[in-house]
């Protein structure tokens, strides 16, 4: 097909909003690979699913308003409850305390007056645990040495000087106690002439002693198991004997037979009862002794003592 001149016109080699003719390829690949593919904003929140500036400050605002809220000046005594419905309250301890167990950093911590509070939830979710929280509150430093003191007392010429310096800073009488008596709690120190007091009425060690051997002439006590052993050695290990028997009840005389049994060896004889004792004892046989007692309604048991008697 013949086309004329005058109809035939090369593509395009720019993007143009007002042309109505063909553009070239390249100019079109090119145009498209500047542009981001729809898969490309998957990851990107749309305009209406994100807040405007106006709802961030507001959100910004209500949490800050609802974090502390200024519960005023109260004494430790008269703090309001660690409860939901004081949540969030910060209040001023005017005067000094010491925590609890309500408080989230435990018992036993000391603040001074001036100290913030706040009651929190460290609880979880649905499981809410309110405490008290000790803020950052006054500290005490008038125990400590000023700047200013260190220098005036560096810069004294004379030791009157620096006395002088410090004097100006010194502790009062109360705030310095010294305890005149021995205490199982207090913290402070104690008089030395306490002190020596008590340890005058401890025992020296050394004015102690316990022998460890007999002797004739110390008045020491002596080890228990030195005295054992010597007794041991003196009397060959010998010791008096207790001998058992059972009156039956009804029973009127109870017989013993043993070797150690003499009329010489026979130390003690005693019943389990009171008042219930033998009234007649025949120890005419070698060995043997039989003890007679009136009748009793249930059995009694008898024990003799005989003496040991070492062999010759």
């Amino acid at each position: 097909m013949y086309y004329p001149s005058s109809v035939i016109r090369k593509p395009d080699s720019a993007l143009s909003s007002t042309s109505e003719y063909s553009v070239q390829n390249k100019v079109v690949k090119a145009a498209l690979d500047l542009k981001a593919d729809a898969s490309d904003l998957n990851n990107y929140y749309t305009k209406s699913e994100t807040y405007t500036q106006t709802e961030v400050d507001n959100a910004i605002g209500a949490a800050i308003s609802s974090a502390y809220k200024a519960g005023g000046s109260v004494a430790f005594a008269n703090l309001p409850a660690n409860d939901a419905a004081h949540e969030g309250y910060v209040y001023n301890v005017t005067d000094s305390f010491t925590t609890t167990a309500d408080f989230v950093e435990g018992a036993g911590d000391t603040y001074p007056a001036g100290t913030n509070v706040a009651i929190v939830d460290i609880g979880s979710s649905g499981s809410p645990d309110y405490k008290y929280d000790v803020l950052a509150g006054f500290v005490d430093l008038s125990p400590y040495q000023t700047k200013n003191l260190a220098t005036a007392v560096e810069s004294a010429s004379t030791v009157e000087g620096a006395l002088a310096a410090l004097s100006t800073n010194k502790l009062a009488a109360s705030d310095y106690v010294v305890d005149s008596a021995l205490d199982t709690t207090s913290e402070n120190p104690v008089q030395n002439k306490v002190v020596k007091g008590a340890l005058d009425l401890k025992l020296d060690a050394s004015a102690y002693v316990v022998d460890n051997a007999m002797s004739d002439s110390s008045t020491n006590p002596v080890q228990n198991n030195v005295i054992k052993s010597y007794v041991d050695s003196t009397t060959g290990g010998l010791r008096d004997t207790i001998l058992t028997q059972t009156l039956a009840a009804n029973a009127t005389t109870v017989t013993f037979s043993d070797t150690s049994l003499t009329s010489t060896a026979i130390i003690d004889i005693f019943t389990d009862k009171k008042d219930v004792h033998p009234t007649a004892a025949d120890d005419s046989t070698a060995g043997t002794l039989i003890l007679t007692f009136d009748a009793q309604e249930s059995a009694t048991t008898v024990k003799v003592v005989v003496k040991a008697v070492p062999s010759t």
